[in-house]
């Protein structure tokens, strides 16, 4: 076996020129919320509230791509686990981005 054949199949795409990490873990947790933040980021304390919300539910923190639409911007966080992705869109507001098994 070659060394590109020792590579787990999702991180064969940053060979493949994609976006890398943020389009992985879209593609490996399917549970994806989209949340609206501001056009400077995140502020400290919501930041603080994510991270620990995280750690509360015993999940590392997988964030997908930042997109802006409609001259709004919106972070990505991705879940494998669907009881969890809803406990972060009851806590923080949003919607889910992607509706595969919602």
């Amino acid at each position: 076996m070659d060394k590109s054949e020792a590579i787990k199949p999702e991180y064969r795409l940053l060979k493949a020129g994609r976006p890398g990490k943020p389009f992985i873990n879209e593609r490996v947790h399917p549970f994806i919320i989209e949340v609206p933040v501001a056009a400077n980021g995140l502020d400290r304390a919501l930041n603080r509230e994510i991270v620990a919300f995280h750690k509360s539910q015993c999940v590392k923190p997988r964030f997908g791509r930042t997109t802006l639409r409609d001259g709004r911007n919106y972070y990505r966080w991705c879940f494998s686990d669907l009881d969890i992705a809803r406990a972060f869109l009851e806590k923080f507001g949003g919607a889910f981005y992607k509706t595969t098994g919602t």
